[in-house]
Order: C-alpha cells, then sequence, then structure tokens
C-alpha cells in the first residue's frame, strides 16, 4: 500500500481529460494531459533546470530586481550566527515511523488546526490510496518529495521519501500543506508571488510542537530537525546575497564555467563549494528565504493569537501580486525580522536542553 499511484484511476482520469481536450484544447487541459501520462508511465518527476546558462542569468537577474525589497531583510537575517550545531537525526523504530501513523499524525494535525484547511486536506487525503506514494531508498529516481497538482482537475499527486528519521513527519505535512494553499489559489511554482512555500513552512513548524508532545521521548530529534531547516535556510540568504551582488557585474554573454571561475574569486570559496552553491537555484533559495522571515513571524503570533495568526497567512495565500509585498506585510503589522532574535534563541536554548 502506498508504494506507488493507483494506476486504474489514472486511466480514468486521462480519458476524462482526453474527452476535455477535444472539446475544449486549451494549453492548461494539455499540460494536465501530458502529465497524466508521465504519471502513468511511472516516471520520476523532471525538476526543471535552465538549459542555456544566459537564460539562467536573465531568469536570475529579473529575479533579484523583483525582490529588491526583500534584499535589506535578507540581509539582517543573514547576520544571525550559525555556529549553533545539531547532531543528525537518529533512525527511529517502525513503530514511529509505520505509515499508518505517517498519516494517522497528519491527519489529526490538519482537522485539529483549523476548519478551512480541514476541508481542503480531506478532499486530497481521502484520495490517498489512489494518489500517495511513499517511496524508499531502494526506489531510484523518487528520491524527492513533491506535488503535482493538477489546477483543471483540482486533484494532487504527492510522492514522500522516507528517510526514517523524524523528517518523514514533517515532510509529509509539508507537502499536504502544498495541497491546501494550491486549492485556495492556485499559483504557478516560478511566478513573481513569492509566499509559495509559506504554508507548508507554517505548517511544519506548528507540526513540530505537536511531535514534541506526541512523542516526548524524541524531542532532541525533533529540536534537531527544526534546527536543520534553519541553518539550510541561513545559508541560502547568504548564498542569496553573494549571488545577488555578483549577478550586477557580469554579462548575459558570460559562459558558465567562466561564471564560477570568477564567482569563486569574488566569494572567495573554492570551486568546488562555487559549484555547489549554484547548484540550487537562486529560485528555489529565494523560494525559501522569503517565506521563512514571514513564517517566524506568523509562528510567534499564533501561539499569542492562532485565530489572527491563521487569518493572516490565508490572506496572504489568496492575496492579489503587489508591486511591494514588504509595504503589503507592514499594512498587516507583520514585520520581518522583529522576532527572528527570539525565534533563534528559543532554538539554541531548546537544543541545550536535550544536550
Amino acid at each position: 500500500m502506498y508504494n506507488n499511484w493507483n494506476k486504474s484511476k489514472l486511466n480514468d482520469q486521462i480519458k476524462i481529460v482526453a474527452k476535455k481536450m477535444y472539446a475544449n484544447p486549451s494549453p492548461d487541459i494539455i499540460a494536465t494531459l501530458n502529465t497524466l501520462e508521465d504519471l502513468k508511465k511511472n516516471q520520476p518527476k523532471i525538476f526543471p533546470q535552465e538549459e542555456r546558462f544566459d537564460e539562467q542569468l536573465a531568469a536570475d537577474k529579473s529575479l533579484v530586481h523583483d525582490y529588491s525589497n526583500f534584499i535589506p531583510s535578507i540581509e539582517e537575517f543573514a547576520k544571525q550566527d550559525e555556529t549553533f550545531s545539531f547532531k543528525h537525526l537518529n533512525g527511529l523504530t517502525e513503530r514511529i515511523l509505520h505509515k499508518r501513523t505517517l498519516l494517522s499524525f497528519t491527519h489529526d494535525f490538519y482537522n485539529s488546526i483549523d476548519r478551512e484547511f480541514a476541508k481542503y486536506f480531506n478532499r486530497i487525503f481521502k484520495e490517498r490510496h489512489n494518489n500517495l506514494r511513499i517511496t524508499d531508498r531502494n526506489q531510484q529516481g523518487y528520491s524527492r518529495n513533491y506535488i503535482t497538482y493538477l489546477n483543471t482537475i483540482n486533484y494532487a499527486y504527492i510522492n514522500i521519501y522516507r528517510t526514517h528519521t523524524i523528517d518523514d513527519f514533517i515532510n509529509i505535512i509539508h507537502e499536504y500543506a502544498h495541497t491546501i494553499a494550491d486549492q485556495m489559489c492556485y499559483r504557478p511554482r516560478y511566478g513573481k508571488y513569492p509566499f509559495i512555500e509559506l504554508l507548508p513552512l507554517l505548517m511544519q513548524e506548528i507540526a513540530y510542537d505537536d511531535l514534541i508532545r506526541c512523542f516526548d521521548d524524541l524531542t532532541g530529534d525533533v529540536i534537531n530537525s527544526d534546527i536543520g531547516i534553519t541553518k539550510t535556510v541561513l545559508k541560502y540568504a547568504k548564498e542569496t546575497l553573494l549571488q545577488q551582488q555578483y549577478l550586477s557585474t557580469v554579462s548575459l554573454q558570460t559562459e558558465r564555467k567562466q561564471f564560477v571561475n570568477k564567482f569563486a574569486e569574488y566569494s572567495n570559496n573554492t570551486k568546488a563549494k562555487t559549484e555547489k552553491i549554484m547548484n540550487v537555484t537562486l529560485q528555489e533559495k529565494l523560494s525559501y528565504v522569503i517565506p521563512f522571515l514571514v513564517m517566524v513571524e506568523l509562528y510567534d503570533l499564533y501561539y499569542e493569537d492562532t485565530e489572527k495568526s491563521l487569518y493572516l497567512t490565508k490572506k496572504i495565500i489568496t492575496m492579489d501580486e503587489v508591486d511591494d509585498y514588504i509595504k503589503y506585510l507592514d499594512s498587516l503589522g507583520l514585520h520581518l525580522n522583529e522576532h527572528m532574535d527570539d525565534y533563534i534563541m528559543y532554538q539554541k536554548n531548546a537544543l541545550k536542553l536535550t544536550h
């Protein structure tokens, strides 16, 4: 069970969408049909990479321009001390990580946190025998967590890659949060809207607290997992600033090898580390850094005024695109980095208690 998506369901959906296509061959319908055909072939999801480096440079420069208002906030966040260390997560027993336990925790979490979120969650969750795939280390090509949301038929296919650590709980919470946000207001993953990852990040942060209550003997693993996310996003913030500063000095005709060599000199890094930095696109880094800054403020508010925190979260999820997102957040009373010091200090103190 959950080893793969239900092929019979896929076939039925392909027939339905094919009929829609003949009646109305719109780009969205054609894209949905092509996606379903790929899922039927059991092909691993192909994550888009820029084929030409000049196109990637152009996209990165455009991105930096679009999100320029966030740069001061990212600079402030990047000053945070990252010297606090964390242990590698322990492998957990099958008693804890059994698939039914993962799903029970996820079900109970979303059905207790908010009525509207629960409605959208249950719409997708009830199809779990058809649309949820939980893969393992021995299944090649599926070593990522992702969802494929099909807006034209309001359906999602979910892939969860098991790590056999507490992260399995967080990953499944994260991906189902995407299905909720997509149903509330579907947006393309790589547009100008910067908060695609906001709901998943907030839900997983709250889920960490629930995990401690459910499995108090695993507190150390939960804290370490949470800190691991913070350290990754902090690293992305520092790398974003480096890339943003360097991008203004290069032309679109720069070749990748030349870019890596010069960027290595500029950043005082080795070429190998520079390649590693560039392996995660600037788009992907910013898609986590910016929502993370907002998430910290909503998370702080959550335990002071839960209803208001979730209300503001929904407003951001469903908002129209604006020219100045910082101004919009300020109008909601959310000021980036206002509670970041408290958030980091809490993690450091919690870490000390687990040692």
